[in-house]
């Protein structure tokens, strides 16, 4: 991981005094052998060739998942073939969206137990995170200015985004005298919706 070579293997070949060296490198996976400087064999037949070879480097790019919406993500790295990688969770916000994690295409990394975040080894290839949403759910809170639920009536709770919810319509309420016009939002300025389907 560091720019310091360690010896891997010894190797023996044959070849006639004071003629070329025929070196040739061996294939390692992760790693790709630098230019061979050959060289003419002694007239005892004895030459050493030294054969380098450098960790291979690959891109670890991270992308939003989406296609409506430009979110930020962390900014492309590289890392050598074998290192120890720390996915990044370093993400922008998705409005209705909650962040799950990130898929390379075969594996799903979410949030780790703690909040300690996953790791992986490099690979001899390049990595692509995909950013995983799931649609946001919220509370609902009904205000009922002195009514009450109708008798087995069970008003929803919640919803998640961009699923059909049917509010409570005058059926579902009881308060004498009065008569039920609709709900409205306390942070729309008093739009006034009706126990119709909505969709939000």
């Amino acid at each position: 991981e560091d720019d310091e070579y360690t010896e891997a293997e010894v190797q023996r070949q044959a070849g006639l005094a004071k003629t070329q060296t025929n070196a040739k490198p061996r294939p390692y996976e992760g790693f790709t052998a630098k230019t061979i400087e050959q060289k003419k064999i002694n007239p005892d037949g004895t030459t050493e060739i030294s054969i380098y070879y450098d960790r291979n480097v690959h891109k670890v790019t991270y992308t939003d998942g989406t296609d409506d919406s430009d979110i930020s993500v962390p900014e492309v790295k590289t890392y050598r073939y074998g290192a120890k990688v720390t996915v990044d969770y370093t993400h922008g916000e998705r409005k209705g969206w909650d962040f799950k994690g990130w898929n390379d295409g075969t594996t799903m990394f979410g949030y780790a137990e703690f909040g300690i975040p996953p790791t992986f080894v490099m690979d001899d290839k390049d990595v692509v995170f995909t950013a995983m949403w799931t649609e946001s759910s919220y509370k609902l809170l009904f205000v009922l200015n002195d009514a009450e639920w109708a008798d087995d009536y069970k008003a929803p709770i919640g919803y998640t985004r961009g699923t059909e919810l049917v509010l409570p319509d005058a059926k579902a309420l009881i308060k004498p005298s009065f008569e039920f016009e609709g709900w409205f939002l306390s942070e729309d300025d008093g739009k006034t919706l009706t126990g119709n389907a909505l969709t939000k």
